[in-house]
C-alpha cells in the first residue's frame, strides 16, 4: 500500500456522508489563522506558534462543537493505517458527501481539536463568560440549539433525562461519578457534569453482562421541576458497614477493616456451589472477569490468594516485623499470631484462610511479599520474575482500577457490595426497574418516604444476574430524586 500511495497521481479520501453541518464544520477549521507553511517551516516552538494563532482567532459556541464534531465523527480521522495516506500521497483531497476539502482544511482542523483538547472543561467553567460553552456542549448532546436563556444546571439536567431515555438499562446515572469533584454546582444529585470526561472506564461493567432488574422495561418521569427526575424503584436493602475498598502501600493495616467486615458476612446469601472467599475474590473486582463456573478455563484463583497474603502480610511486617518474617517462614503454625499483630481477633472462615495459606505458598520472601502488595509488574526487572506472576498482577490492576475512590459495604441482609466513597450507613439500595446494576440512595429526614439522594451505582454480590428478580416479589413504587 506504500507503493500505492507514494506513486499515485492523487489521492482522494472518502470522509463519508454529508451532514447538515458540514458547510460550517470546512468553514470554521478553515478560518484559524495560520499559515500551514510556516507551520511546516517552524522549528523553533511549535506550540506557541499555534497557541498564537488559536487565540487570534475568534471562534463562536456553534463553531467550535461542529469543528470538534466533525473532527471526531468521520472514522477515518481515528484510524492509524490512514497515516500513510497523509504522508506518501504526492496529492490528497477529501470528500465528504461531494463537498470537496482541501488538506490544509483538515490539517486546521485537527489543529484546532487538539488545542481545544488541551483546554480543562472544568477550568473554563470557572469564568462566568465561559457558561456559554457548557451550555452549547449538553445542547448539542440534545441535538438542539443552545438555549442561552437556560442555566446550565438547566441545560444539563435536560440532557441527564435524554441520556437516560436513550441509555441502556439507566446506564447514563453511573456517569455521575464522585460529585465532589464536580465543576458545575448546584447539580441535582441525578445529573452528570457534562465538565468532566464520562469514562466508561469508570463505571462498573462485567464481561458476563450485569442484568440485575433489566428483564423488566426501564420507565423515567419528568417533571415540571427540571432538578427532579421520578423513577420506578424497589428498596432492597439498606446498608449497615462500610470500609475503604482500596488503599495503598503505605497504609496496608486498612485489611484489617476488611477482614473484619468480610468475617461478618452470613453464609447464607452465598449460592450452593460458592464459598466465602469466591465472594470476595469476585467483589474486590466486581466480577469483571468471567466466573469460573463459566468458564472453567478463566479462574485466576491463585492471583487473588497471592493478593490477600501480601495484603495481610503487609500488614502484619509494618505492625510487628518478627511476627511477619515468622509468618512468612511457616504461615500455618503462625498465621493467628500474625493476625492478631494487626489487631485481628475474631475466627476467620476456613476458605478464607485456606486462601491466604495457599498465597502463603507462592510468597516465600519478604520481598516477594512487599513487590506483589504493591502490585509490581513481573519482568519490569528480572529480579521480579520469581515473585510475580502475571494473575496476580493482573487481579492487583483491577481491583486498584475498580476499588480505588470506593467502599465495600455489608448491608441488613447480609450481602456485600461496593459503592462510591460517600456511600455510608443507613443508605439505601435500590433496584431500578429496568437497571443492569443496582443503585445506592440516601434519604434524608426531613423528606417524605420516597424523596431520595441518588449516590451512585453499586455491585451487590449475588444479584447482579438477575437473581433478585427470580426470588423475590420486587414491589415497584414511585421514588423522587432530587
Amino acid at each position: 500500500m506504500a507503493r500505492i500511495y507514494s506513486q499515485a497521481e492523487a489521492v482522494t479520501v472518502w470522509l463519508g456522508k454529508e451532514e447538515a453541518d458540514t458547510a460550517l464544520a470546512i468553514q470554521s477549521m478553515s478560518k484559524l489563522a495560520l499559515d500551514i507553511g510556516e507551520l511546516i517551516d517552524h522549528n523553533s516552538d511549535f506550540y506557541e506558534l499555534f497557541k498564537k494563532s488559536y487565540s487570534n482567532t475568534h471562534y463562536t459556541d456553534a463553531e467550535l462543537v461542529v469543528s470538534i464534531d466533525f473532527m471526531t465523527t468521520y472514522q477515518w480521522f481515528s484510524r492509524v493505517w490512514t497515516v500513510q495516506e497523509m504522508c506518501l500521497a504526492g496529492r490528497i483531497e477529501f470528500l465528504c458527501g461531494k463537498r470537496k476539502i482541501d488538506i490544509e482544511t483538515i490539517l486546521k482542523g485537527s489543529l484546532v481539536t487538539f488545542m481545544y483538547s488541551l483546554s480543562s472543561a472544568r477550568a473554563r467553567l470557572h469564568d462566568t463568560q465561559e457558561l456559554e460553552w457548557a451550555r452549547s456542549f449538553a445542547a448539542n448532546l440534545l441535538g438542539e440549539l443552545a438555549d442561552y436563556a437556560k442555566s446550565v444546571q438547566r441545560v444539563f439536567s435536560d440532557a441527564a433525562v435524554h441520556a437516560l431515555g436513550e441509555a441502556r438499562g439507566l446506564e447514563s446515572l453511573s456517569d455521575v461519578g464522585d460529585r465532589t469533584t464536580n465543576a458545575t454546582p448546584d447539580l441535582p444529585s441525578w445529573v452528570p457534569d457534562y465538565t468532566r470526561e464520562l469514562s466508561p472506564r469508570r463505571r462498573i461493567r462485567s464481561a458476563n453482562e450485569f442484568c440485575a432488574v433489566s428483564k423488566y422495561q426501564t420507565i423515567v418521569y419528568t417533571t415540571p421541576e427540571p432538578s427532579i427526575v421520578v423513577l420506578l424503584g424497589c428498596h432492597f436493602d439498606t446498608i449497615t458497614r462500610v470500609c475503604d475498598a482500596f488503599w495503598g502501600p503505605e497504609d496496608p493495616n486498612k485489611v484489617l477493616n476488611l477482614l473484619r467486615l468480610v468475617s461478618d458476612v452470613q453464609t447464607r446469601i452465598l449460592s450452593p456451589d460458592e464459598t466465602l472467599s469466591m465472594l470476595l475474590e469476585r467483589t474486590l473486582v466486581a466480577d469483571t472477569r468471567e466466573n469460573p463456573e463459566r468458564n472453567p478455563a478463566n479462574d485466576r484463583s491463585s492471583g487473588f490468594q497471592r493478593w490477600l497474603f501480601s495484603q495481610v502480610c503487609s500488614a502484619v511486617l509494618g505492625q510487628d516485623h518478627g511476627a511477619g518474617t515468622a509468618f512468612i517462614r511457616d504461615p500455618e503454625s503462625n498465621l493467628e499470631s500474625a493476625l492478631r499483630s494487626i489487631g485481628f481477633t475474631g475466627y476467620l472462615e476456613d476458605t478464607l484462610r485456606e486462601s491466604l495459606l495457599k498465597g502463603a505458598r507462592l510468597c516465600e520472601s519478604e520481598e516477594a511479599v512487599k513487590l506483589a502488595a504493591r502490585g509490581r509488574q513481573p519482568m519490569v526487572e528480572q529480579v521480579y520474575a520469581s515473585f510475580m506472576d502475571t494473575q496476580t498482577y493482573e487481579y492487583y490492576n483491577d481491583w486498584q482500577a475498580l476499588c480505588q475512590h470506593r467502599k465495600l459495604f455489608l448491608t441488613q441482609r447480609g450481602y456485600v457490595g461496593l459503592g462510591l466513597s460517600r456511600v455510608q450507613v443507613e443508605d439505601r439500595i435500590y433496584l431500578l426497574q429496568g437497571g443492569i446494576v443496582p443503585h445506592v440512595f440516601r434519604h434524608q429526614p426531613k423528606d417524605g418516604e420516597d424523596v431520595l439522594d441518588f449516590e451512585g451505582e453499586a455491585y451487590v454480590h449475588g444479584i447482579m444476574y438477575g437473581e433478585a428478580t427470580k426470588s423475590d416479589d420486587l414491589q415497584f413504587r414511585k421514588i423522587t430524586v432530587y
